[in-house]
């Protein structure tokens, strides 16, 4: 999709503009936001802002619609951090002075949105793109008034409130009091949350006392001077409700109120009571639209406050105590914020060592590797799981993240493929083994399973590297690891070349192969192998040097007659080339 993206930018003023809109809407839809992401990011790095055919440059149109389209959605600032700070930027250590203001100007920003696009920027972990958008904060504020809303989502105008609040200079009222006198007067929507409403009936007194009100609330929790104590912070949050999130102050302060350490173990908990309390109130049919709004976490918040408080913490720990009851993986985009809001705390990637073994919520454990074999690295990473000796050449494709290179993933697969989930678990091999055949089956010739699951995959993957017409060019590199880890398997998987082959060649490349790995390998073959996979084989073998077919055939049909058959069947199906010898 992002290769189709970036084609059409290329190609965006030979093709027909109507038609271009189109394919790019359909195109925006799959994974909207990823796509949406790549399509101003990759924008972003072609842009000059001191090019004066700008103006006229078709790319700019699209650019100006997806700026605008972001801002009022509620992930607008996660969303333009990721375009700002991404593509060619990613690298960029010093962002000069006026890069927000060129490109507000470029993009042809009103005030107020100009003021939407630095209040967001302003929140960068890159100082000097910060500190570039906070300036233009400062500048632009002091001249705001109107009718506004109509331009801003809730999110971006609770966070120019709350950057206003925690920002003396932005407090004052030269700066921000045309802001607040026009917010006050203006009619709040439904959808504006309670602190909003809180702040415009609390003007024109000093800001600063809004939230301290609020946070005298939260302190006074269940009429006493200090949250009481009910061993877990979750239940506490719960309690509380998402008004503790409404800014960073009052979720660090609530934090500290309940007395309880931030162990790693609160932490999980934490993740998984409020993603499970946001996606629940989100897809609820029962409940109003309002009460959704005011009653919606700011995981943002909630993150970036633990960021904070939990160094120092053991992140596998805390993976491994997201083995919760009420751990629930209903699809992908849960799993994903779930991933995020860890990355945002620890700000390293989800050890995976954490997931595998042995959990209580199977189901939740199931579906979250899964998930997370198919995630970015920089989501979940396998790494700390996987030893040096599992990897292959580079010309054979690996998982990203290392997932399908570790043992203790297939092992704890198949634990929980014999607690009940074994149709899950061969669904979840069989398609690891569709794009990495080579590691899914090293991977399981290294483990044992008493289920069947193992035995399925393999019968579908062995006979891919047998060295024959069609199959896989890296069947010698499987081969030569099976020899290693598990030469049970090389003997069957030589068997099963030896019964598939079809042609003389087939079996002079089986032969050669088969030479490589030694006497006992080669033995073991042939002792071990049925007659219907030996008689090609030996047939080869007496039509080009002194082998013996009637004396090695003559001892096995004396001990058992009914091997004829299948003599007869063989010669019958290849009565054209056989030789009368």
């Amino acid at each position: 999709i992002n290769w189709r993206i970036n084609q059409i930018l290329l190609n965006i003023i030979k093709e027909n503009k109507e038609d271009i809109n189109k394919e790019l809407n359909i195109l925006l839809e799959m994974n909207s936001d990823e796509n949406r992401i790549f399509l101003m990011s990759t924008f972003l790095d072609e842009l000059d802002f001191k090019d004066v055919n700008n103006r006229d440059n078709p790319k700019l149109a699209i650019f100006q619609e997806e700026i605008l389209r972001a801002m009022k959605r509620p992930n607008f600032i996660s969303v333009i951090l990721q375009v700002v700070e991404g593509g060619k930027r990613s690298a960029v250590v010093q962002f000069p002075d006026d890069y927000t203001p060129a490109l507000c100007i470029t993009l042809r920003l009103t005030a107020i949105q100009s003021l939407a696009l630095a209040v967001a920027l302003s929140q960068s972990q890159n100082s000097s793109l910060a500190n570039g958008a906070l300036k233009l904060v400062k500048d632009i504020l002091p001249a705001v008034s109107g009718n506004f809303l109509a331009d801003m989502s809730e999110e971006v105008l609770q966070n120019i409130v709350n950057l206003i609040i925690h920002n003396k200079e932005l407090s004052l009222p030269e700066m921000s009091g045309k802001f607040f006198n026009s917010l006050r007067t203006q009619p709040l929507p439904p959808s504006f949350n309670p602190l909003l409403n809180f702040l415009r009936k609390d003007l024109p007194q000093p800001i600063l006392q809004s939230e301290n009100t609020i946070l005298r609330q939260l302190s006074d929790f269940d009429s006493g001077s200090r949250i009481i104590n009910r061993g877990s912070i979750p239940n506490i949050l719960v309690e509380i409700g998402s008004k503790c999130s409404y800014s960073k102050e009052i979720f660090r302060q609530t934090l500290r109120e309940t007395g309880i350490q931030i162990t790693e173990e609160q932490v999980a908990g934490i993740i998984v009571t409020l993603v499970n309390r946001l996606i629940s109130i989100t897809i609820s049919n029962d409940i109003s639209d309002e009460y959704k709004d005011n009653n919606k976490w700011n995981l943002e918040v909630v993150a970036e406050v633990l960021n904070n408080e939990c160094k120092g913490l053991n992140w596998t720990a805390v993976t491994r105590n997201l083995d919760q009851p009420n751990l629930a993986i209903r699809s992908e985009a849960i799993f994903l914020l779930i991933a995020r809001m860890f990355l945002r705390i620890s700000a390293v990637s989800m050890p995976a060592a954490g997931l595998v073994g042995s959990w209580t919520n199977k189901h939740a454990q199931l579906a979250m590797l899964i998930l997370a074999s198919n995630a970015p690295r920089n989501l979940v990473d396998f790494t700390g799981i996987v030893s040096a000796e599992q990897q292959l050449p580079v010309e054979i494709a690996m998982p990203p993240n290392y997932s399908w290179l570790s043992l203790p993933l297939y092992n704890t697969l198949l634990q929980l493929a014999a607690a009940g989930l074994q149709n899950e678990v061969l669904e979840a091999l069989n398609n690891a083994a569709n794009n990495y055949p080579e590691y899914v089956t090293l991977g399981l010739a290294q483990v044992q399973d008493t289920g069947g699951v193992r035995a399925e995959v393999l019968r579908r993957t062995l006979p891919l590297f047998t060295g024959i017409q069609n199959s896989r060019p890296s069947s010698l590199v499987v081969m030569k690891k099976l020899l290693t880890v598990n030469p049970d398997l090389l003997v069957l998987l030589y068997r099963i070349a030896l019964k598939r082959a079809n042609t003389v060649q087939d079996i002079i490349d089986i032969d050669n192969r088969i030479k490589l790995f030694g006497s006992l390998i080669i033995r073991r073959v042939e002792e071990e192998a049925a007659i219907d996979e030996n008689l090609g084989y030996w047939c080869v073998r007496a039509d080009r040097t002194d082998f013996n077919l009637e004396a090695r055939l003559l001892p096995i049909i004396e001990s058992n007659s009914q091997v004829v058959r299948i003599i007869f069947l063989f010669c019958k199906a290849y009565s054209d080339t056989l030789r009368a010898r």
